[in-house]
């Protein structure tokens, strides 16, 4: 059970395709220990190209908010080879549209990591974690939040609406996952790999009528778990492999191979349920949700260099997409997809693989993970980083907002609110 995510200080990163490898190992480096959440100093606003893009400010149409985690570093500082390992002066930002309104700077008593994949954004909340002194710290907002024991970090959060907070930790060291609500262990895993995580395309944990959910493997078969209960999936049929589950409006899926193609089951565990060929290929898919759907997703085996699929499991169709494991989002446009680096890559979806509907493809630029993507209207929002260059926000393939320092961005989210009457 091993997760690596390559991060600052590694050597050829932005040509590498993806930025994660499965698993339970974060190769961390010794990042911030300091920092009290404040005001920040002057020259941080964010310069909007387009004032159509953002609001949380004057000038700005005020029904959508741009939040946004950024990572400033010392001016002229090469964030992409790190070679101080993190002891880098520097802070963390949190954005409402074009104004920073938190600032943690890093390097001091709070424990406060600058790796991207530890900064999470949720209901216009900053959770960030950091593992340091044998716990798990999570803060919200800059604030301590929940210190959870031993060494590790998190592959899901859920924030519930009366302010409880879900996690689901990974202990790298004996392998382990742990669910908790606040700080109560609902259940512990002595062994296991979740299955998708933060700042994947398949988020980890997830909440389905009202439970608390997540799949894991463990010696080459599948478990899913409901509000700490643990269900053993079985293959659906004689000589079938299953590659993914999940749980969706009170309704058990199961995606599985057999011979030379993925299929679905629906129905409960044993095999009075049905199941259906979706797609042919070799390659392994997962089950992604993209608004308010759920899809197969994966990498077609056309014959062809690039190219993912998503098969609706409501049978309404299947699309293709060019990029080598990209992230699966949708917007008032339909799917698209995002290649985060080697090169930058943003796809719609066409009906056959044969035919590409790319919206951009830049060399240089990186997202770091999935949760530096979201939507507005009909565009893809990302967050995009720029070795030797200011970071940027792009709508669809153009650059719409440049922060005036260099650094790089964290996490993104994008959300709707009423006008201001």
């Amino acid at each position: 059970m091993r997760r690596r995510i390559l991060i600052l200080g590694l050597a050829g990163l932005l040509g590498f395709g993806g930025l994660f490898l499965s698993g339970c190992e974060r190769l961390d480096t010794p990042f911030g220990r300091n920092g009290r959440g404040g005001a920040t100093g002057r020259g941080s606003g964010l310069a909007f190209r387009d004032s159509s893009s953002t609001s949380g400010n004057a000038t700005a149409t005020p029904d959508t908010i741009i939040w946004a985690s950024v990572v400033k570093v010392p001016d002229g500082y090469d964030w992409k080879r790190d070679t101080l390992a993190g002891r880098f002066s520097g802070e963390l930002l949190f954005y409402r549209g074009a104004q920073p309104c938190l600032s943690i700077p890093l390097g001091g008593t709070l424990p406060v990591s600058p790796d991207p994949g530890t900064h999470h954004i949720i209901d216009g909340h900053l959770y960030t974690e950091c593992c340091s002194g044998g716990a798990l710290h999570i803060l919200r907002d800059g604030e301590p939040f929940l210190h959870l024991p031993g060494e590790g970090f998190l592959k899901g959060l859920l924030a519930g609406e009366d302010g409880t907070l879900w996690t689901l930790a990974c202990a790298p060291g004996e392998g382990s996952l742990t669910l908790r609500r606040d700080s109560e262990t609902i259940v512990r895993i002595a062994r296991g790999s979740a299955i998708g995580g933060l700042g994947e395309s398949r988020p980890a944990l997830y909440e389905d009528d009202g439970h608390i959910c997540f799949t894991y493997t463990e010696g080459g078969n599948l478990f899913a778990v409901k509000d700490g209960g643990i269900h053993p999936v079985p293959p659906p049929e004689d000589g079938a492999v299953v590659e993914d589950f999940r749980w969706w409006g009170g309704e058990a899926v199961t995606l599985y191979k057999k011979g030379g193609g993925h299929c679905l089951y629906t129905g409960g565990a044993g095999r009075d349920g049905s199941g259906r060929l979706v797609i042919y290929g070799r390659k392994a898919a997962r089950l992604v949700e993209a608004g308010g759907r759920l899809f197969a997703f994966g990498m077609s085996d056309f014959g062809l260099r690039d190219i993912a699929f998503a098969v609706a499991i409501d049978g309404s169709g299947t699309q293709y997409f060019y990029g080598n494991d990209p992230w699966l989002h949708w917007s008032e446009q339909g799917l698209f997809t995002v290649q985060g680096s080697g090169p930058l890559r943003i796809s719609l979806g066409t009906s056959t693989p044969t035919s590409s509907n790319r919206i951009a493809e830049i060399e240089g630029p990186v997202v770091f993970t999935d949760e530096c993507v979201a939507s507005i209207g009909r565009d893809a929002f990302l967050g995009v980083s720029v070795p030797g260059g200011h970071p940027l926000l792009m709508r669809g393939g153009t650059a719409v907002g440049e922060f005036p320092f260099d650094g790089y961005i964290t996490a993104v989210d994008v959300e709707l609110s009423l006008p201001s009457l």
